[in-house]
């Protein structure tokens, strides 16, 4: 057990866990161990451990736990696979890290796109706006009078698509506005218990 535990403490990217439960002298637990995300800040939780224990037939295994699924387990020959494996794990973080950097940038571009977009359309039109972001969507708020703004959200899927006909949809709902109309989209939780709903659409559950 103490070589596993030492061998394993010396592989970059492996980080050796313990239970209680494990000084039992009927524990098949050999030693516990994680292989955390380093660019992960996340709580550590038991349910990302990997186990590496005997089972019936006192054969070598590793067992991995996940709440959300069925037991993963797997044979072990020899620690050459435990440091395939922590290769593996470590090369797959490296990517997906790789492909969240990538959708920042260009959900960064998108977004300088259109904020100038709207920049330039409130400066001709003289308007106040502000916006915000997610990892999805750009929330665009333009001011109509010093008590409303009216918020548009820019899914960054849509954004070849929505760009170019920002122009005519904020002059609309400010012209809108100016002719005395108020409006607003939610959901219909706000609406009156005893409302009735007159079905004159297709496909419109309400």
């Amino acid at each position: 057990m103490k070589w596993w535990h030492d061998q394993l403490e010396s592989l970059d990217g492996v980080r050796v866990t313990k239970h209680p439960g494990d000084r039992d002298s009927r524990s098949r637990t050999i030693c516990r161990f994680t292989i955390p995300d380093p660019h992960d800040t996340g709580t550590y939780w038991r349910t990302n451990e990997l186990r590496l224990e005997t089972n019936d037939a006192h054969e070598l295994q590793i067992r991995s736990f996940n709440f959300k699924s069925a037991q993963q387990v797997a044979s072990v020959s020899d620690f050459r696979e435990i440091e395939l494996l922590v290769r593996r794990v470590l090369d797959r973080y490296a990517s997906r890290r790789a492909a969240e950097i990538k959708r920042e940038k260009v959900r960064q571009f998108k977004t300088q796109a259109i904020v100038a977009s709207v920049r330039k359309l409130a400066e001709e039109e003289g308007l106040d706006f502000a916006t915000t972001s997610d990892k999805t969507k750009l929330r665009l708020f333009v001011r109509l009078s010093k008590q409303h703004v009216v918020g548009i959200d820019i899914p960054f899927r849509q954004f070849d698509t929505v760009l170019p006909q920002l122009k005519s949809t904020i002059a609309t709902l400010q012209h809108l506005y100016e002719q005395g109309l108020r409006f607003q989209i939610a959901t219909d939780r706000i609406l009156p218990f005893e409302t009735t709903w007159i079905r004159c659409g297709d496909g419109l559950d309400p």
